[in-house]
């Protein structure tokens, strides 16, 4: 038992790489399976929106989708924030991003 899981992500999804059903949050739960694949707010947001049969659909955030896993899988929140990050994509061109960072200890 025991144990540190540190998690580094922008959360940026792309369906050639990963399959959207591996994707951890940023689809809808319910109603027309539509995805966002783009970067989500790491503590909330996702809304919902009132689907055509008057139900609620919620759509998991991907931050809300690893903070769902890990604690079922026995893990708390140790720390977190957002760091940034640069990729260089050429030589004259970078990219600047924020990535969540999220330090987790297995508790179960």
């Amino acid at each position: 038992m025991g144990g540190l899981a540190l998690v580094a992500s922008s959360f940026e999804w792309n369906a050639n790489l990963t399959p959207r059903d591996l994707w951890l949050g940023g689809r809808r739960s319910e109603g027309d399976g539509s995805s966002d694949s783009g970067s989500d707010d790491r503590r909330g947001g996702g809304g919902g929106q009132e689907a055509s049969d008057g139900k609620r659909d919620h759509q998991e955030t991907s931050r809300q989708g690893l903070e769902r896993v890990m604690l079922a899988n026995g893990f708390e929140l140790v720390q977190e924030e957002d760091m940034p990050v640069m990729s260089r994509l050429s030589a004259r061109k970078w990219e600047v991003a924020l990535s969540n960072v999220t330090v987790w200890r297995r508790v179960a």
